[in-house]
C-alpha cells in the first residue's frame, strides 16, 4: 500500500511537470523513487506510465509533430542505441555508462547555459548530433530516459514549444513500446507485470491535461531556459547516483 501510494503521487506530479515542459517526467520520478525502490523493480510501471502519459500528450496536441525530424534524423540512430541499451539493461550494470552520460550531459548543457550566444559551426553541430542521438537511444533502453540526450541533439530544429512537446511525446511513446516488446522477447518480465498499476492512467491523464493548459501560458524564452536547467540538473543527479 505504501509503495503504491508513493509511486502514484510521484508519477502524477512528475508527469504534470512533463506536460508543461515536454519532457522530464520519468527523470523526476526516477530520481525520487530510486531512493526508496530498485530501478529494475520499477521498470514495468515506468514503461507503462511513460507510454500512457505520452499518448495523452499526443491526444491533446498531435498536429505539430515534426515527422521529418523523427524519421530522417532521430529514429535511424536512436533505435540502434535503444536495442543495445535494452540488452545492456538485461545483462550488465548501468553504473559506468550512466556516469559517462552524465558527465557529457553536464558539459554540453553548461555550454548552452553559459555560452548560449556562441554559435557552433555546422560541422561541429553535426559531429555532436549523432553520438547524442545514439546515447539517447542507449539511455532510453536502460532507463526510459533518453529525452535529455535526444533533446540536446535536436532542440534547435523545433520552430516552437508545441512542436517540441508533441514530437518528443511521440518519441517517448514509440520507444517505450519498443522497449516493452524487447524486454518481453528477452523474457525479463512477465507480460502482466507491466499492467499491475493500470489505474495510474487516471491521475496521470488528469495531471497531463492540467499541465497542457498551463504550458500554453509560458513564454518561449523562459521555456528554453528551464529546459537547459533541467538538462543540467539531470546530469548532476546522474553523477551523484
Amino acid at each position: 500500500m505504501y509503495e503504491s501510494s508513493l509511486i502514484t503521487i510521484v508519477f502524477t506530479l512528475a508527469f504534470f511537470f512533463e506536460s508543461i515542459m515536454g519532457f522530464g517526467g520519468l527523470l523526476i520520478a526516477l530520481s525520487i523513487l530510486s531512493f526508496f525502490l530498485e530501478i529494475k523493480a520499477l521498470t514495468p510501471v515506468i514503461i507503462y506510465v511513460g507510454f500512457t502519459a505520452s499518448m495523452v500528450v499526443l491526444f491533446t496536441d498531435r498536429k505539430t509533430i515534426n515527422w521529418s525530424l523523427l524519421i530522417k534524423t532521430i529514429f535511424p540512430i536512436s533505435i540502434i542505441g535503444l536495442l543495445i541499451g535494452v540488452n545492456l539493461f538485461s545483462n550488465i550494470s548501468e553504473a559506468i555508462l550512466l556516469k559517462v552520460f552524465a558527465i557529457f550531459l553536464v558539459v554540453v548543457t553548461l555550454k548552452s547555459l553559459i555560452f548560449s550566444k556562441l554559435k557552433l559551426k555546422l560541422k561541429l553541430k553535426s559531429y555532436f548530433r549523432f553520438p547524442l542521438l545514439f546515447a539517447g537511444g542507449i539511455a532510453h533502453g536502460l532507463f526510459s530516459i533518453g529525452g535529455p540526450f535526444t533533446l540536446l541533439a535536436v532542440k534547435e530544429s523545433f520552430i516552437n514549444k508545441n512542436s517540441l512537446r508533441s514530437t518528443m511525446a511521440f518519441y517517448f511513446a514509440f520507444f517505450n513500446l519498443v522497449r516493452f516488446l524487447q524486454l518481453n522477447y528477452l523474457k525479463k518480465y512477465e507480460f502482466a507485470e507491466f499492467f499491475l498499476m493500470w489505474w495510474l492512467i487516471i491521475p496521470i491523464s488528469l495531471a497531463v491535461l492540467l499541465g497542457y493548459r498551463i504550458h500554453l501560458r509560458i513564454p518561449e524564452d523562459i521555456f528554453k531556459k528551464i529546459i537547459n536547467i533541467l538538462l543540467l540538473a539531470a546530469g548532476l543527479i546522474y553523477i551523484t547516483k
